[in-house]
């Protein structure tokens, strides 16, 4: 008789962040990535949380410089395999545009921009 293998499956977590412009939230990206990124990636690397801190600080920078939005909403899926960041204006119910959006897209430009430069020095 045939018995079914156990299944196993890959456990994500979810945490979900919503900052509002007028209760301050949206006025130093450092602050926000100290309180909504930073503790999801301090298990990681050095260089890996640099990577994390440069590429989020840069795109909340850009929402709180040019998207006049008055909030967003940042995610962060993480289980043991990946991170995987997110954010968006929750009033447009669509991601962030001004280099806001995924942050792994972000991340992965951010390395395909500066590979060609390293190879040729």
């Amino acid at each position: 008789m045939f018995k079914p293998r156990k299944q196993y499956e890959l456990v994500s977590n979810v945490y979900k962040y919503h900052l509002e412009r007028s209760a301050g939230e949206l006025e130093m990206d450092d602050r926000v990535y100290l309180s909504c990124m930073a503790p999801h990636v301090s298990g990681l690397p050095e260089n890996v949380r640099h990577i994390w801190g440069y590429a989020f600080s840069e795109m909340i920078n850009n929402v709180i410089d040019h998207s006049g939005s008055p909030s967003v909403d940042i995610i962060v899926r993480q289980d043991h395999l990946s991170t995987f960041g997110n954010m968006r204006f929750p009033e447009k119910k669509y991601p962030c545009p001004y280099g806001a959006g995924s942050i792994k897209e972000r991340i992965m430009k951010m390395f395909t921009d500066i590979l060609p430069v390293l190879a040729t020095a």
